[in-house]
């Protein structure tokens, strides 16, 4: 069971409350009383007004097995920085619309497992980032396999920039389902992006270039970056690339 302070819920032996509201929590360690604390901070995840690339097969085949079983169910988005992952996963929490414990920092196996036994409905465990948080440890893996012993479910979304994940995490359906491997972004996927939002027209046709021969690890948040860096100065993509930190592949 858990007692609630403010926005906060944490263990407690007294019964007072065993279900979590819908909405995002924060999953922290409190060393002053040794214990996981979830700190509530929103109801939903809050995504931009438009959206590109999106995997809808991907996103809707997640939630209807995960509805459909009755055990804990792992997914793990995989790939580059800003090509889309995170977004991925945001939108698989909103549309299940359950209570969404993000962890951003190593949290004890046995920790979590006497967490998320005293919550009495289905819910999502979002890791950001797996490979900075867990790094090669397998702690979590057991916990993933059901080890819960629950009637209630976990949603496990961890998203990884490393491609050389955990092999305890591949070819283990039972504890990651789907995987799905974030590549650079299509141009044609570009061009709707540069068309959308470039302010000043003139440079389209320098961005068509851009998008197929120069940028080398090209993403959704670099040509947004590249995009606002053009749209603030009013200048070339060439131009506004000079003081950038983004790879211009070489000749």
């Amino acid at each position: 069971m858990f007692t609630k302070k403010d926005n906060v819920y944490t263990v407690t032996k007294n019964e007072t409350i065993s279900h979590f509201p819908k909405g995002i929590f924060n999953l922290k360690w409190n060393p002053s009383d040794y214990e996981l604390e979830a700190t509530y901070m929103y109801p939903e995840f809050k995504l931009p007004s438009k959206l590109y690339d999106i995997d809808d097969v991907f996103i809707n085949r997640t939630i209807t097995n995960f509805n459909l079983k009755k055990q804990n169910f792992g997914v793990l988005l995989n790939g580059y920085r800003g090509t889309g992952k995170t977004m991925h996963s945001k939108i698989i929490c909103n549309k299940l619309d359950l209570p969404t414990f993000i962890v951003t920092e190593y949290l004890e196996c046995k920790r979590l497992l006497h967490f998320f036994t005293n919550i009495k409905q289905d819910c999502i465990l979002f890791i950001d980032e797996y490979e900075k948080v867990y790094g090669t440890s397998d702690g979590l893996l057991s916990f993933m396999d059901g080890a819960l012993n629950s009637k209630n479910k976990i949603l496990f979304i961890l998203t990884s920039n490393d491609k050389s994940i955990n092999e305890n995490l591949i070819d283990r359906p039972s504890r990651i389902y789907y995987t799905k491997n974030f590549d650079t972004l299509d141009p044609t996927i570009g061009l709707k992006i540069v068309d959308d939002n470039l302010k000043n027209k003139k440079f389209s046709p320098d961005f068509e270039e851009f998008l197929t021969n120069k940028i080398s690890n090209l993403t959704i948040g670099v040509l947004m970056t590249l995009i606002n860096e053009v749209n603030t100065f009013d200048c070339t993509p060439i131009e506004a690339l000079k003081y950038m930190n983004i790879t211009i592949k070489q000749k």
